[in-house]
């Protein structure tokens, strides 16, 4: 389903602004997760809101890596994006571990996705606050972006 998600979220990239984008795909997310929270849908309400979130989170992460790549100047890109892959991996491993811990201590499915769903709204309100800023200026190549001088 991954698949799908990032196949569309690239379609979307490339037509609408990308932070916006990125807001939207982790406000679904947000949304997705408290309604299955606050609701507790039964299992098939669950399985179309787990469907939902399996279109959008995916594919904000690949985009999240796509738009990465412009925060860092071409000097320090390769190093920044290796950096953040690495975090990337860390997270992974620390939430494998936290999801273990809170069903330890008997979280309900509903206590869980709602805990999920608290991250997304800070990353809403960071791609909406570049909303509507080029990531590049009209006249420049994408060779010159980020450089500074004339170096």
């Amino acid at each position: 389903m991954q698949h799908v998600g990032q196949l569309l979220v690239a379609f979307a990239l490339r037509r609408f602004d990308r932070f916006r984008t990125l807001a939207l795909l982790w406000g679904v997310g947000a949304v997705g997760a408290w309604v299955a929270a606050a609701l507790s849908p039964g299992f098939a309400g669950l399985l179309a809101l787990v469907f939902l979130l399996g279109l959008a989170l995916p594919g904000a992460n690949g985009a999240l890596q796509a738009i990465g790549a412009l925060a860092f100047p071409p000097r320090a890109r390769a190093t920044g994006m290796g950096w953040t892959r690495a975090m990337g991996r860390v997270g992974t491993l620390a939430s494998g571990l936290a999801g273990g811990l809170v069903v330890g201590v008997g979280w309900t499915l509903g206590t869980i996705f709602f805990a999920l769903g608290g991250p997304q709204p800070r990353g809403l309100r960071r791609g909406e606050s570049k909303g509507g800023r080029s990531s590049r200026s009209p006249g420049r190549s994408s060779a010159s972006w980020g450089r500074t001088g004339s170096g």
